[in-house]
């Protein structure tokens, strides 16, 4: 009514490279109301500039469902299994918490691990990751972490936080370059789940959140960490804790916040 503005989808169609005539689709959510719809292409080559382009046989219809376009992470540079990940199963790595594990990430030889550790002050969490590959279909795949002894008596298994990474699908963003505004299935949450199944090549991370305790004395702090699955022992490894002689100074008046663009379809709420 009055040619009032409704709403507008950039990225139905998204082009990233120079290409000869080429068949594209896309989707656009038409808003409530609208009476009136208007097709327009927007050349911005990667931010770069502006460029030429060409196109014919347009065509929209209305469907019933909506089928968002996905880009699926490729990671196909996978070496070759220890003895010991073929006996329990899986391939076990680690990989800093300030990167993304997608579930087919390969991983590089020297991530491999047959220990961990981390370093921190008293009152301070800190994280470290586990990622499981699967070599085979996994049943019941679990993470338990045993007390760290140490010079100071010990840091209780109660203080260690373990959980899955579940993933879902999340829709990119521009900037995001080839992930572009397609759904993609990423890490998403941190779940408290005893166990879980994992299909053969793909890969469950696992967050172990160490809470160094208030009073805890400095030094070094040892304890184990199993990773197991089908009723097997699966796999054992240290895990090294280091206690710093110092705390850290608390800042004020300073508030620090994530927030993700969460979607809002029916389906993904309910398996949520």
């Amino acid at each position: 009514k009055g040619n009032k503005w409704l709403g507008a989808n950039y990225h139905a169609i998204s082009v990233t490279k120079d290409c000869n005539w080429t068949k594209f689709t896309g989707y656009a959510q038409v808003p409530a109301g609208a009476k009136k719809l208007r097709v327009r292409c927007w050349v911005n080559f990667d931010y770069t500039g502006t460029g030429t382009f060409w196109f014919d046989d347009i065509s929209i219809r209305a469907v019933e469902k909506m089928v968002e376009p996905m880009t699926f992470y490729s990671d196909n540079h996978l070496p070759p299994p220890l003895p010991e990940h073929k006996k329990a199963g899986f391939m076990l790595f680690s990989r800093s918490y300030l990167r993304l594990v997608f579930p087919n990430s390969s991983p590089e030889r020297q991530e491999f691990v047959e220990e961990i550790s981390i370093a921190g002050c008293p009152g301070e969490y800190e994280p470290v990751v586990l990622i499981a590959r699967a070599l085979r279909d996994l049943k019941n795949l679990c993470v338990t972490v045993s007390s760290l002894k140490g010079p100071g008596g010990e840091i209780p298994s109660s203080a260690i936080d373990v959980r899955s990474v579940r993933y879902h699908l999340k829709k990119g963003q521009s900037r995001w370059g080839p992930f572009n505004e397609t759904l993609m299935l990423v890490p998403l949450f941190l779940e408290k789940r005893t166990a879980l199944s994992v299909p053969e090549g793909r890969n469950q991370p696992f967050w172990l959140t160490v809470h160094i305790p208030d009073r805890a004395k400095p030094g070094k702090y040892v304890g184990q960490v199993n990773i197991a699955a089908n009723g097997n022992a699966g796999l054992n490894i240290p895990l090294t804790v280091i206690v710093w002689p110092f705390r850290l100074a608390e800042p004020k008046g300073i508030a620090f916040g994530l927030y993700t663009r969460m979607r809002t379809n029916r389906e993904w709420i309910a398996e949520t």
